[in-house]
């Protein structure tokens, strides 16, 4: 046990080599000290944009083509999304909107993982996956299922699809 103040000293290198090491510690735990102060605040800032860049927003008003009438999308407190939207193909084209600002990499990642191109997105280790959903298929049947669908229901993905790729090619 130690008594208070008194901790172990390595001695067994000889008193040169330990104050060395103190030295070189010393100058490891303080590499910002030789930096002037407003370079290490205009750094802060950058990497704080850069993270808060590409996040969503989650309030004002956003302008966008397509819907055909006034949709609100609120969050509670919470933050549980509502969309208000006076038609479904409105309220499909707010989901795709707020599905692509929130999950893009998701949706992104099921996309690749269905069409059996996932090796694109994550490299050699995709490999596999991409041989089983193409031996089995999934694309094919998907187009055979998406013949059968209504027109109106081929409307609301049509209308979350465009949305989502708005969203992506405007950046938001």
């Amino acid at each position: 046990m130690w008594g208070a103040g008194e901790g172990i000293e390595d001695t067994s290198l000889g008193d040169e080599t330990c104050q060395r090491k103190r030295e070189l510690s010393a100058e490891c735990f303080s590499p910002c000290s030789e930096l002037p102060l407003p370079l290490i605040l205009v750094a802060a800032v950058a990497v704080i944009v850069v993270l808060r860049g590409p996040l969503p927003k989650h309030s004002g008003e956003v302008i966008l083509s397509g819907p055909r009438a006034e949709i609100r999308v609120l969050r509670d407190h919470r933050a549980v999304l509502h969309i208000y939207a006076t038609t479904d193909h409105d309220l499909f084209f707010a989901q795709g909107y707020v599905h692509a600002q929130e999950r893009f990499f998701q949706m992104d990642l099921s996309r690749h993982m269905a069409l059996g191109r996932l090796e694109e997105l994550v490299g050699e280790s995709g490999k596999e996956s991409d041989i089983t959903v193409r031996t089995m298929g999934w694309r094919q049947v998907a187009e055979k299922e998406w013949e059968l669908l209504s027109d109106e229901a081929r409307g609301f993905y049509e209308a979350y699809l465009h949305i989502g790729k708005a969203t992506v090619a405007a950046g938001q």
